[in-house]
């Protein structure tokens, strides 16, 4: 619970981000569980030879063909966002752990190698 709570105070300057991406990710799943049902009502439309309403097989065509480009296009905004804010935090917290290694006393520098203690910060970051 503590690792969560320090991972959100990471990312409340960019809770705006955040938001989006939330707003993003819902648009998305909305979208892909409406075109199953869009082409659903598309294949009840094909009642048999002679009796298909091709002006209403159209639309519905048109319909499952814009939520495919909205979703294309959540999908795309979605990437971007979740990238940017995965940037953001990680140069964040790089920052701090740079912060951190300056101020850590010579007497631990002079125990733990250089490459171990800078290892391990950039490390941590790439994990998160």
């Amino acid at each position: 619970m503590k690792t969560l709570k320090r991972i959100l105070a990471l990312l409340r300057p960019y809770s705006p981000l955040v938001v989006i991406t939330f707003i993003f990710a819902a648009l998305s799943v909305a979208l892909t569980l409406a075109i199953p049902i869009l082409a659903g009502s598309a294949i009840d439309l094909l009642a048999g030879v002679g009796k298909v309403d091709f002006s209403l097989l159209y639309t519905a065509c048109g319909k499952i063909a814009f939520c495919a480009l909205a979703l294309a296009l959540c999908d795309w905004a979605l990437s971007v966002l979740c990238n940017r804010i995965s940037f953001l935090t990680v140069r964040d917290l790089r920052s701090l752990a740079f912060d951190k290694i300056t101020r850590l006393p010579l007497s631990y520098l002079d125990t733990h190698p250089a490459g171990q203690t800078l290892n391990r910060g950039i490390a941590d970051a790439d994990q998160f």
